[in-house]
């Protein structure tokens, strides 16, 4: 009987570590930073399968260890459709530039800023704020 309850219990914990992912095929979304005076470009990717990638420069890439609720996920998603029906590319970077792509295509992202002068689009600084929390919060979770 003893064993029954621990197979029962390791059960109910792997049961509760499913990760987070919605259906269909796998979709990412790059979003980072770049530039100043060292020109260094950070970029993440985040998979609609709830995984999160950190992208080093010469195209490696590693998986980062985090923990999406499908909540979380839906709406990082929901919003970035979105985006692809109601703004158009743009690309307005400065020395210091931030950007998003919609389409994992890091060497010309969809959305890029950081003209002074520029006024980024809410929608665009909701989802990348949304992005970076989960960034953040992992960055956070390392350490």
């Amino acid at each position: 009987m003893k064993y029954i309850y621990i197979i029962f219990c390791f059960f109910l914990f792997f049961a509760g570590c499913k990760t987070a992912k919605l259906d269909g095929p796998e979709r990412f979304i790059a979003f980072g930073s770049g530039g100043g005076i060292t020109g260094k470009v950070n970029v993440y990717r985040v998979s609609s399968f709830g995984k999160l990638y950190n992208d080093i420069a010469g195209s490696s890439s590693s998986e980062v260890k985090t923990h999406l609720t499908n909540k979380t996920l839906k709406n990082i998603f929901a919003l970035a459709d979105s985006l692809q029906k109601s703004t158009a590319p743009f690309s307005n970077p400065g020395n210091i530039y931030y950007f998003i792509s919609l389409k994992n295509n890091i060497e010309n992202p969809d959305y890029t800023w950081g003209q002074i002068a520029f006024i980024v689009p809410e929608p665009i600084t909701r989802l990348y704020h949304l992005l970076e929390k989960i960034q953040i919060a992992t960055k956070t979770a390392k350490n």
